[in-house]
């Protein structure tokens, strides 16, 4: 056995314990010395001694430095594999008026337009008729029942002829409370001022009796007579070809109108109607 300090072919030892030839070299990089991995053996014939690893900076690796073109070129790079910018969208044009998918639709506050139907129609119509019915019919009496005072709903210029005479009704007034043509007197209801005018067509003189020329009523009075005291005691006289004219006025009921009046010329007579 050869001593610990013996020197060796490999030249004179280190200080303390001879290393094997596998031991590390210095800062832990393998040398000539010592097992592989590094350390001392252990005198009590343990295994190798390693040395912990201590934080440090002289343990710590050592870590490649990056230089400014190498980043440079790494952005350059990057910014090349980006994807490129998506062209700015527009807006969409507003919508102003409806489409036409919407148009017939209704919610549900809109109330549904409803069609006139023929039923509809029938009932307006009736409805309709009624009213005018009602209006014609209530104008009609209203209006008999209030012209007689106001001498409104008579008929004038209607004639007949009578042994060659031919008389008109130039004027039918009644509902007069006053008397007319300037006499005097006070009515039992209205008066009523007629004006016939008389044209002698025939060929013979005629003698007219203002007395018997009557009227007939609506209410069923007939042959009324006129006011005769404002008449003259006299027969009238129409020579051929002449022209005259004459007034008379009758007393009748309130309410009551004139319907016709009978004319007598000679021993003949006509009728002329005055509503």
């Amino acid at each position: 056995m050869q001593a610990p300090n013996a020197p060796t072919a490999a030249g004179p030892p280190a200080r303390g314990f001879a290393a094997p030839p596998s031991s590390p070299g210095p800062y832990g990089s393998p040398g000539p010395y010592g097992p592989p991995g590094g350390g001392f053996p252990s005198p009590n014939g343990a295994g190798p001694y390693v040395p912990s690893a201590r934080s440090g900076p002289r343990n710590e690796p050592v870590q490649p430095q990056d230089s400014a073109a190498g980043r440079y070129r790494s952005l350059k790079d990057m910014s090349a594999q980006q994807p490129p910018a998506a062209p700015p969208q527009r807006a969409a044009p507003r919508q102003t008026a409806v489409p036409d998918a919407l148009q017939n639709l209704t919610t549900t506050t809109e109330q549904p337009k409803r069609k006139w139907t023929g039923r509809r129609w029938t009932i307006l119509g009736s409805i309709a008729g009624a009213v005018v019915l009602v209006l014609v019919v209530g104008g009609y009496f209203g209006y008999r029942a209030v012209a007689p005072y106001y001498g409104l709903g008579y008929v004038s210029g209607r004639s007949t002829t009578v042994e060659g005479v031919k008389l008109t009704t130039t004027q039918v007034k009644c509902g007069l409370s006053t008397p007319p043509f300037g006499e005097r007197g006070t009515p039992h209801g209205a008066y009523c001022a007629i004006v016939v005018s008389a044209h002698n067509v025939g060929k013979q003189t005629a003698v007219i009796n203002l007395r018997t020329w009557t009227a007939d009523l609506d209410v069923g009075l007939d042959h009324v007579e006129p006011v005769t005291e404002w008449l003259a005691f006299r027969n009238e006289i129409v020579e051929t070809g002449q022209k005259a004219s004459f007034q008379l006025a009758y007393d009748i009921p309130t309410g009551a109108r004139l319907d016709r009046l009978h004319l007598v010329v000679g021993e003949h007579n006509g009728t002329i109607a005055t509503t």
